[in-house]
């Protein structure tokens, strides 16, 4: 059975809506929670003073856990940048004459669910230098240590190819159905994918449309209206859109609006500066959101 699952297909489908359905479905399983306690209890035995989470669903965005009779609470926080094995980078700063801690992985209790959405930026397999070995043992050893491994890609070969070798992947191929109540909240939502149990099952239909026999055709339906399943809800459908506002504080819209029609030569200079075709020297540059 796969450790990791990845969810891919094309906007407005329904991949962070059934991630988060995932995480309603995982996050208070009672076997993992069990499994997640002993083992916590087995290592406290030994000397280790580590505590229980309340949960078990590890998210990169805001969503609700939500179980019958019991209060909701809100998910764990993680950045997939910072999942491995054990690893610490540390600095010496020669001015202050002191060690500076500039890198660890997260430390997650044993089976823990780890969800991601937009996940292939962590794992991105167009960059070789974001999966140093610490990341890939890490992913090879996720079953040792009771994790579940969960993202949404657009394109599941953006995602590196360790990570693609230990996963199955569900395709969300048309975009979702709703049903609305009377009162014009979600109550019945309708899913259509393709389950593909290996890199080779999805690989083969990415690279020459061929359905493999092992790909299963099948629509998810979720009733919104059971309790504790108002999925909708639970998470914010724009969460990231707050990335479009780094560096706003102090600006406005870029809203030009000029007519672009030459009568002199300066009116010609002017269009060319401005529909130019050369590449911005800035754009391969680190700019200040890398912290410069």
């Amino acid at each position: 059975m796969a450790i990791s699952h990845i969810f891919f297909g094309n906007q407005r489908t329904g991949k962070t809506l059934y991630l988060v359905y995932q995480v309603e479905l995982h996050a208070l399983d009672q076997n993992s929670l069990n499994a997640c306690y002993n083992k916590i209890d087995s290592l406290n035995a030994l000397g280790y003073d580590l505590s229980k989470p309340k949960h078990l669903a590890f998210t990169d965005f805001d969503c609700e856990i939500h179980a019958f009779r019991k209060k909701p609470m809100m998910n764990y926080w993680v950045d997939g940048f910072y999942l491995g094995l054990p690893h610490y980078v540390v600095k010496h700063d020669s001015k202050t004459k002191s060690d500076i801690l500039t890198y660890r992985t997260m430390f997650l209790p044993p089976y823990a669910k780890i969800f991601l959405d937009e996940g292939n930026k962590y794992f991105d397999s167009r960059n070789k230098e974001i999966m140093p070995d610490f990341r890939k043992r890490w992913i090879e050893l996720l079953g040792q240590w009771g994790t579940e491994l969960f993202m949404v890609c657009h394109r599941p070969e953006l995602v590196d190819k360790c990570v693609r070798d230990l996963s199955d992947f569900r395709e969300f191929y048309k975009e979702a159905d709703l049903e609305f109540d009377y009162f014009g909240n979600v109550k019945l939502i309708t899913l259509h994918t393709r389950y593909y149990p290996t890199n080779k099952d999805v690989m083969a239909y990415l690279e020459s449309g061929i359905l493999t026999k092992n790909v299963i055709t099948e629509d998810i339906v979720i009733d919104c209206s059971k309790p504790c399943m108002n999925i909708t809800k639970y998470y914010d459908t724009h969460f990231y859109n707050k990335a479009f506002l780094r560096f706003a504080e102090d600006k406005d819209f870029d809203l030009v609006q000029k007519n672009h029609k030459c009568s002199n030569v300066n009116d010609v200079i002017e269009f060319n500066k401005r529909f130019n075709y050369t590449v911005p020297k800035g754009l391969y540059e680190e700019g200040l959101e890398n912290g410069r």
